[in-house]
Order: C-alpha cells, then structure tokens, then sequence
C-alpha cells in the first residue's frame, strides 16, 4: 500500500504534514538515540537519556527477544509484561515563543483555555484532551475541517469525536485584534 494511496483527495497542505509525520514515526523508530528521550521531545517535554530503560540505551535488541509463537500470532493471554525500572527526571518544556514557528501565541491561549474548560467539565486532566504541542499545531495550521483536524498530531478518530467540534468552532473564529 502506497503512501500517496492515503494522502489522495486531502488538501496539498494537510497531505505535506502528514507526510512530515510519517517521516517523523520512521526517523524514530530507526533512532539510535534514547527513546524516552525521543518520545517524550515528540510532546513537547525534554529529558536526559534515561540510560537504562529503552532499547538503545541498553543495546539490547528487541526483536530477537520476541518469542518465535508471537512472531506468529499465538496468544499471550495471561502474561505479565516485564515493565523495566527507570529514573526518567522531567524538565520543564521550552516556552513557545512567538514567531517561533509555534504558531500564534493568542490563538494558542484560546486552545488552551477551551481545553482546561473542557477537562474541568468533565473532570479530567487537561492533558487527557489535547497536548500543548498538539494545541500548538492547531493553532499553527489553523485546521476548519474535520480532515484537517485529523491531520493534526494527537488527533484521533475518538478525540476528534469526542472534542473536535468545539475546537473546531474556536478556530473559526475570528482572532480579536
């Protein structure tokens, strides 16, 4: 199955970011930097390499230590994953600045202040409804459809249910001077 074959009919501009975050799904699965690390950059926090937990860190080599009966398919119900011990110490995200790149800081505000609204309302962390880096992708592309909302990173078909309307209608709308 063809790349092109899931950006046909979308708009040059959406199919260009999904493009960029293909590229990116690949650039990081083929990375030989920590993944916590990497993982983590992808939401917009930063930490050091954790050192001991993934597999670049370690060395270890993930797909050889897959059991030849999952390889295949057969059931593993019933067994508990091995979950490794780590120190992953957090730091604070960089600010996003204006004209960063990170798009346009009041529209970013509204996002913002739309998501804590509806995390409160339904008793949430505001997290749980969209990342900060996700808000600053809408707030960058400014998407007015649903087909560009999903173009967004962090959009889901269930999120986009779930919130996509009043996002949606919030970027519509006209930025107060």
């Amino acid at each position: 199955m063809s790349l092109e074959r899931f950006l046909d009919g979308l708009d040059p501009a959406v199919a260009s970011v999904q493009k960029k975050q293909i590229r990116a799904m690949y650039d990081f699965a083929e990375t030989r930097a920590c993944r916590h690390r990497a993982l983590v950059g992808h939401f917009g926090e930063r930490i050091e390499a954790c050192g001991c937990s993934c597999d670049a860190c370690t060395g270890r080599d993930v797909l050889a230590e897959i059991p030849l009966a999952a390889a295949f398919g057969a059931s593993r119900a019933g067994r508990k994953a091995k979950v490794p011990k780590g120190n992953f110490p957090l730091q604070p995200p960089a600010a996003a600045a204006p004209g960063t790149g990170e798009g346009d800081t009041a529209l970013f505000l509204k996002l913002k202040a739309l998501r804590k609204q509806i995390a409160d309302r339904r008793n949430l962390p505001a997290y749980i409804v969209f990342s900060d880096s996700t808000l600053h992708q809408m707030a960058r592309f400014k998407p007015l459809t649903p087909q560009e909302m999903m173009a967004i990173s962090g959009v889901g078909p269930k999120k986009l249910e779930t919130y996509g309307e009043e996002f949606l209608r919030l970027l519509a709308e006209p930025l107060d001077p």
